[in-house]
This record gives structure tokens, C-alpha cells and sequence, in this order.
């Protein structure tokens, strides 16, 4: 495992491996799931028992990690977290009690980006915003077939989460 090395210094621009001046650019060179977790925390009970549509909160995080300090290359991860809540109900679809787990989930959805030639200015948009840009769509699709299973009741329409939303709340 690499160790966690810190992006450029403010001010310090990225040039490729032979330092030639060009173009900028960003390449992502591969994505994988680097993690990925499902936990039903009262299961076998929780299918036993009548309760609401879940209640999903997603949360996400994006960690950059410099892969060797002389090169520009880095590993993006694009962290998700839904957990859902739901509560047991009564024939009439009442709550009895208040919300409980019924799921946590994490994806830990990783990609390297090599940068080159990229001015100082540029590099933390490209790896902040741009690079999970592009591992957002396979990301979620972890997470949807991860959580979108008729065991645990969620409706599918949290397939239509969109990574621009998530830039434009994080502000």
C-alpha cells in the first residue's frame, strides 16, 4: 500500500515526466472498487417485521492521495456512505417505534489520475471535482446494485443522484 502523501503545495505546478511543456492534461488511468461494505444491522428480525420505506442519508468524501513524490500520479477515492432508517409499523402502517438501521453501506470507489503540465491553479478543481467526476457514474452504480435488492424494500430512485448536486450542496 502506497503511503498517504500530501498533494502539491499551493503554488507548486505538476509537470509530466519528462517536464516537457504541453498541453495541460489529466488522465485517469484506471478505476476500481477499492472497498465496499453492507451491513444489515437487525437482520434476521428486520425482515420479519413490517416497517416504512426507508429513509436513505448519503454522504460523500473525496480523498486524494499522491502516489510517489516525484511523479504526478494519484489515487482519487470517491467515498460514499447511505445509511437507511425505517420504523416498525401496525396493520394500519402506523409507526410503533421510532427509526432504526435497516442498512449501512460503503463504496470506496478509487481511480489514478496522472496529471501533466497542469498550472498550480488548476490542480486541486482536477482532482477534487473533475477526477470524481468520472468515478461518479460507476460508483454509483456499486452502490446501486449494493443497495437496490427488493430485501431491502429501497426504492430505486436514488438512481438519479447527480454529482453536480453533490458539488453544488458542498459549497
Amino acid at each position: 500500500m502506497a503511503e498517504q502523501l500530501e498533494a502539491p503545495a499551493a503554488g507548486e505546478s505538476v509537470t509530466g515526466a519528462a517536464g516537457t511543456a504541453g498541453q495541460p492534461r489529466m488522465v485517469l488511468n484506471t478505476q476500481y472498487l477499492k472497498a465496499s461494505s453492507f451491513e444489515i444491522p437487525g437482520a434476521p428480525i428486520f425482515f420479519a417485521q413490517r416497517r416504512t420505506q426507508p429513509l436513505v442519508e448519503i454522504s460523500f468524501d473525496v480523498r486524494i492521495q499522491r502516489l510517489t513524490p516525484d511523479q504526478p500520479h494519484f489515487e482519487v477515492t470517491l467515498v460514499i456512505v447511505a445509511t437507511a432508517t425505517s420504523s416498525v409499523v401496525d396493520g394500519s402502517n402506523q409507526p410503533i417505534e421510532g427509526p432504526s438501521a435497516a442498512y449501512n453501506c460503503n463504496i470506496a470507489y478509487a481511480g489514478i489520475v496522472s496529471l501533466s503540465d497542469v498550472p498550480a491553479d488548476v490542480i486541486d478543481p482536477l482532482l477534487f471535482v473533475e477526477a470524481p467526476k468520472l468515478l461518479f457514474p460507476a460508483a454509483r452504480n456499486q452502490l446501486a446494485d449494493v443497495t437496490d435488492r427488493k430485501s431491502t424494500r429501497l426504492n430505486s430512485s436514488h438512481l438519479v443522484i447527480s454529482y453536480a448536486v453533490f458539488c453544488l450542496k458542498k459549497k
